[in-house]
Parts: C-alpha cells; sequence; structure tokens
C-alpha cells in the first residue's frame, strides 16, 4: 500500500473527462478522486472504466483514487476487475450501509489484488457510509481498523448530536465533531 498523508482537501473528476484528471492534478488539492458512479452516466461506463485505468497507470505515483460503484449497483465487480492494478493506490466505496458491503468489497478487493499479483491489502478503501439503523460508527470502524482504512460517516455521525465525538482510522485521517 503506498503510504497516503492527510486528505484535506479532494477534487472528484468524471471518469469520462480524463483531461480534467491533468487540470486537478495541477490544482493542489490532497487526493483527485475519479469518479465512476454519479458522474458517469450508465451508456458510457465502460469507456469511463478504460480512461480510469489509463490516468491511474499515467499517474501511478501520485496516489489517485478511484470512485467505484455500490456493491448492489451491479457495476461495482467491473469496475474493481477495471482498475484494479499495481498503479491504484485507492478506491472509494460510496453508499455502504451495512457490515456486508464492507465484507462483500474486501473479499472481491482480495480477489481482484490477488488475480494481478498484489499482495493483500495494497490497495486502500475509503467508505462513504450512509446513515441508517443498519450499521453502526462503531461496526464500520471495526471492519476498517483492521487494514488501517478509512471511513467517511454521514451527516447525522459528523453532527454533535451524533453517536460518536471522534472517528477515526490509524495513520489516514480523522474527523472530529464540534462540541
Amino acid at each position: 500500500m503506498k503510504p497516503m498523508g492527510p486528505l484535506r482537501t479532494a477534487l472528484f473528476v468524471p471518469a469520462t473527462r480524463p483531461d480534467r484528471v491533468d487540470k486537478a492534478l495541477s490544482a493542489g488539492a490532497d487526493a483527485v478522486i475519479i469518479d465512476l458512479e454519479d458522474a458517469v452516466a450508465h451508456a458510457l461506463k465502460t469507456e469511463a472504466r478504460e480512461a480510469a485505468r489509463k490516468k491511474t497507470k499515467e499517474y501511478a505515483q501520485r496516489n489517485l483514487m478511484v470512485r467505484v460503484n455500490a456493491v448492489g449497483s451491479g457495476h461495482n465487480r467491473k469496475d474493481l476487475e477495471s482498475v484494479v492494478d499495481g498503479s491504484l493506490s485507492s478506491i472509494m466505496l460510496p453508499k455502504v450501509d451495512s457490515p456486508e458491503h464492507i465484507r462483500e468489497i474486501h473479499q472481491r478487493l482480495l480477489g481482484c489484488e490477488r488475480h494481478c499479483g498484489m499482495p493483500p491489502g495494497s490497495v486502500l478503501k475509503f467508505v462513504a457510509a450512509l446513515d441508517g439503523d443498519n450499521i453502526t460508527t462503531t461496526e464500520m470502524l471495526t471492519l476498517l481498523s483492521r487494514n488501517g482504512e478509512a471511513m467517511a460517516p454521514g451527516p447525522s455521525s459528523m453532527s454533535a448530536s451524533g453517536p460518536c465525538s471522534t472517528i477515526t482510522a490509524p495513520g489516514v485521517f480523522s474527523f472530529k465533531n464540534s462540541e
């Protein structure tokens, strides 16, 4: 796994606009996230995956992140199979609302890493959690902290009345509620 520093700023770029990846990288953000999810129309998913793969190879030393489609979308497996290789440092998982999503994506990633000859855990997972009753912040952190991975909690977890005051993932970043 490539070392990744604090993420204070991140720019999302549609995978269908690879020219914008170049521009975003020159803007000085801590992370550039190539988006295969919401920013890409269904008919352009295949083209977008190829563009994302090319950019992660071109900028292999820059810690580009790829936001893949959600586990239940029908696109997630193809996204991972297309973009996971030795040049990808991390993925962002959207709309995670259950421990099963974390477990499933972990298994899918291990399979892709194994297929590419990469050590297990080479690709860092950032999880964008949904608010809901299906998963607690504690469950999410327990699942992720085993591999030093990170989460971005949903809005109610970030509010002062949310279920926790500090959310951390070892060595990656932390969120702190105002009290």
